[in-house]
């Protein structure tokens, strides 16, 4: 950091204060995330000039920064949220489409008055006093940029996708070694885990880094579906890529006995493939062997390779089958065009923004045009197409349309794949309220992929959306079994965990999925509800106000709202400031029922969530069978309720949940 921005910078309105990792306005401080404020610095360091995107990665995150752009999208989209920007009318960010970014407001350094003696009033109170004052319209307006309102409905599915994070996740961040202490529990490390770490590319060009983690991605979906053999998800295990940490340490980090390590190089169409099978628990290398080959015999390749590790650890792991059938992959295409397209467009999906997932859109529909009746590319092209509102304008509902007609093309050419498409499947059928149809292609999906974290993270938020909260923490503990340093399984858990009553442990996760890398902005919701149970207001005021000047609106209501449930006695002001707010359209009708909720208006918090009906995407199902719902679930609307989300279908068919029972006609919940 220049020794001018060290103790910090005004930028517009806003004081960036770096080592208290806060800015501080018009409404109060707001607390940035670590890796969130190392942007903004970098950002200030050139204001004015685009700083491109590798150089942003590389100088945050070092050489881990190659493996997704995502930790920069989603950075820049919190710091956006926290001062009040608009990536369509910029007053802070510009993005510079195809090269990285620049900060367009003026940076000045900030000179700071001598720190005083006196204690804050924050930190001699934990009464409810508190919280900050209102700020009125007219001062926030004051100091606010103005923009145009983005769509409610794209932003909130956004979130929503977000949530239940579709496909492998962008995480890159090394984990720091107090990390370690609370992910290593001390148990013995079973004999039969493994993890397969990227493959190195000692090409000279990175252009061919997609095949060799590709290649490493495709032996280890090999070995996952061995009998008796753990192994470690691609999330967790390709966080070490470009790692200098010893094999033993990252092994004990993974929780697993055995490492598979290797490297690529290829010329032309010949390929060389080195792979070392490693006993890190005792310290020495099981076996080695080079592979020699042509790109078109790469999958006999992968399957040999999968294979000689079996045979290695048959004789140590006795978990393992010893008549277990050697692997013989169908070969997918005999198009090997097509699948270098494949394996390139799954890199570009990884990383998760917007421009990366047209690309892959792009290359996957290619590699389909080579050989229709290839069956992956299908796959991959729908889940593209399913997370392209989260980074974009594009509506939820057309994607969703465009994600099962791929599909369904993909059926049509290749039946075969129909059982590895269940999990997106049932992913779309979730998003769109078909209970049913997704409990169905779940139930499927993990009868043949029982070990894929994905499905189960996606599974487990299912599962409390349809009132059964302890399956559904079940599932995310499976998750966590499989993906230790997952960012989103953490997140899944310490969700499952908040719908379980089990708090003090759901703050626990939430804090190492921080760590992780995934902070509260990514599922503000959930940590709202967990940071009002703790009677943490300091850090929910941020979050509310964050949402609202996102899309321009005023922010007086949130200061009434938290000042009410720290003192009852202001609850009628609240009440009024909201209702104002209501009527004004100034608070988004989801943040409308919460507040209704919590401040024990039913009959309005009722009518809010039947209206919000008309738009899924903002409505949250599994803060339903929460125990802050329990007075709307009394409620004699509840039943209706039910019925217009369709859980009475569900019910009837998988059967009904402790807290509902149907009496006749009538739905009671409790």
């Amino acid at each position: 950091m220049h020794a001018d921005l060290k103790n910090g910078f005004q930028l517009g309105p806003w004081q960036v204060l770096p080592l208290h990792g806060e800015i501080q306005g018009a409404l109060g401080s707001t607390h940035l995330e670590p890796k969130v404020m190392e942007v903004l610095v970098v950002l200030a360091r050139h204001a004015g000039q685009v700083v491109e995107r590798e150089t942003l990665l590389q100088s945050i995150w070092g050489a881990r920064g190659a493996v997704s752009d995502e930790p920069l999208t989603r950075c820049i989209a919190a710091l956006r949220r926290a001062l009040g920007d608009s990536r369509q009318a910029p007053s802070y960010i510009q993005t510079v489409p195809k090269r990285g970014y620049r900060l367009i407001s003026a940076v000045a350094p900030l000179v700071l008055e001598q720190p005083s003696d006196e204690v804050p009033e924050s930190v001699l109170s934990a009464a409810p006093d508190r919280v900050a004052s209102i700020v009125t319209t007219a001062e926030v307006s004051a100091v606010m940029p103005t923009w145009p309102r983005p769509s409610l409905k794209t932003a909130v599915f956004a979130a929503l996708i977000v949530s239940v994070a579709l496909g492998v996740w962008w995480m890159s961040r090394p984990v720091q070694n107090s990390q370690t202490q609370s992910l290593v529990d001390g148990s013995p490390i079973a004999r039969n885990t493994i993890a397969v770490l990227p493959f190195v590319n000692v090409d000279a060009t990175q252009d061919q880094a997609y095949f060799s983690e590709g290649l490493a991605d495709e032996i280890l979906n090999r070995l996952n579906e061995v009998d008796g053999l753990s192994v470690v998800a691609r999330t967790s295990s390709f966080l070490f890529k470009d790692s200098d940490e010893t094999l033993q340490s990252i092994a004990e980090r993974l929780r697993v006995a055995h490492v598979l390590e290797g490297s690529v190089r290829r010329s032309g169409e010949q390929i060389r493939i080195s792979v070392q099978l490693v006993d890190a628990a005792l310290g020495y290398e099981i076996w080695s062997e080079s592979y020699e080959g042509t790109l078109d015999n790469i999958f006999p390749v992968q399957d040999d390779i999968a294979n000689a590790v079996v045979a290695q650890l048959h004789d140590i792991v006795p978990m393992l089958v010893s008549a277990q059938s050697p692997i013989t992959t169908r070969v997918p295409t005999e198009n090997v065009a097509a699948y270098e397209l494949l394996l390139r467009g799954r890199q570009l999906l990884n990383r998760r923004d917007e421009q990366s997932l047209r690309r892959s859109v792009a290359l996957f529909q290619q590699a389909i045009e080579l050989d229709p009746k290839y069956g992956q590319p299908y796959i991959e092209l729908a889940k593209a197409y399913v997370l392209l509102p989260t980074y974009s304008s594009e509506l939820p509902d057309e994607m969703l349309d465009l994600a099962l007609s791929t599909l369904a093309a993909g059926i049509e050419q290749n039946p075969s794949v129909d059982q590895s498409m269940r999990p997106v499947m049932a992913l779309i059928a979730y998003l769109r309220w078909d209970w049913i149809a997704a409990e169905i292609a779940f139930r499927s999906a993990l009868e043949h992929a029982g070990n894929n974290p994905d499905l189960l993270v996606w599974y487990s938020q299912f599962l409390s959306s349809v009132g059964r909260p302890l399956d559904s923490l079940e599932q995310a503990q499976r998750a966590k079994e499989i993906d230790l340093l997952s960012p989103v399984v953490n997140h899944r858990l310490s969700v499952a965990l908040l719908w379980a009553d089990q708090d003090d442990e759901a703050l626990r996760y939430s804090r190492l999925a921080e760590e992780l890398g995934m902070g509260p902005t990514a599922n503000p919701d959930s940590y709202i509800v967990l940071m009002l149970r703790s009677g943490d207001y300091d850090a929910v005021r941020p979050m509310l106000i964050g949402v609202q000047t996102m899309f321009a609106q005023p922010t007086a209501w949130v200061d009434q709202f938290l000042g009410a449930l720290a003192v009852p006695e202001r609850r009628a002001g609240a009440v009024r400031a909201i209702a104002g707010a209501e009527q004004a359209r100034d608070i988004a009708r989801k943040y409308l029922f919460g507040a209704w909720l919590y401040l024990g208006e039913i009959d309005r918090a009722m009518a809010t969530a039947l209206q919000l009906l008309h738009d899924r995407s903002s409505f949250s199902v599994e803060f339903l069978f929460s125990r802050e719902a329990k007075a709307l679930r009394q409620h004699p609307r509840f039943g209706e309720l039910v019925r217009e989300i369709g859980l009475n279908r569900y019910w009837d068919q998988f059967g009904w949940p402790e807290m509902c029972s149907k009496k006749g006609e009538q739905i009671v919940c409790s």
